[in-house]
């Protein structure tokens, strides 16, 4: 009888082990926001040279699912019209918080001055790697600017 019943303990402990998940959480880690400001720059040479195909690679199927591509290639093109040619981006605030463990993923939040030659934007891109991933994706993707709301 002893037997059986250490036998189901084992079982029951091994079923609980099996269930649990084993992760460890980081924030603002020094070489994420690198990582994050790398993509970014990337994905801002794409769009400078209208390389939109390119610029496309960096955004999550994720975004697209929600935006479609031509939508966001007419941000691209409204973005230059109404604020003009990009100039720089200077990073304002950033965010990053990196779960290790059974569920790995990586979030990134960057806010970014962004200087175009007519305005200034506010430019907030929110990343994400998920579980095997090499490359964090673009998940989100906001221009705030008073550029846009003048009639050129």
């Amino acid at each position: 009888m002893k037997n059986i019943r250490s036998f189901f303990a084992a079982i029951s402990i091994a079923f609980v082990l099996a269930a649990c998940n084993f992760n460890a959480t980081y924030t603002n880690d020094e070489e994420d926001k690198k990582e994050a400001e790398k993509i970014i720059n990337d994905f801002y040479n794409a769009v400078i040279a209208e390389d939109y195909a390119t610029a496309d690679a960096f955004f999550s199927p994720k975004f697209f699912a929600a935006s479609p591509k031509d939508s966001l290639h007419r941000i691209f093109d409204r973005t230059k019209q109404n604020l003009g040619e990009f100039k720089s981006n200077k990073l304002l605030e950033w965010n990053t918080r990196e779960i290790k463990g059974t569920d790995k993923k990586t979030e990134y939040v960057l806010v970014y001055e962004v200087e175009y030659s007519k305005h200034k934007a506010t430019e907030t891109i929110s990343m994400l790697k998920e579980g095997e991933e090499t490359t964090a994706k673009i998940v989100g993707y906001n221009i705030n600017s008073p550029g846009f709301l003048k009639w050129n």
